[in-house]
């Protein structure tokens, strides 16, 4: 599972991955999408930019159009 995991660096004995490549890679936890990946800045305002989120959160969103649809 991805709860508490997001982001967590790549480790090769997990079953499964929540890193940010993980989709690339077809690795991902079953819930990584749920856990990791909400379309919300509920608590990632000014985060630094990940691939593979939904949407982002840091300051240069708009400037790309990836926006969370409740970034201000």
């Amino acid at each position: 599972s991805c709860r508490e995991r997001c982001g967590a660096e790549y480790y090769r004995g997990n079953m499964c991955q929540c890193d940010f490549t993980c989709l690339s890679y077809d690795e991902c936890c079953n819930d990584y999408e749920a856990q990791c990946t909400t379309n919300s800045c509920k608590g990632r305002c000014g985060e630094t930019f990940k691939r593979g989120r939904r949407c982002s959160c840091d300051f240069e969103c708009s400037k790309f159009k990836q926006c969370c649809p409740d970034f201000k």
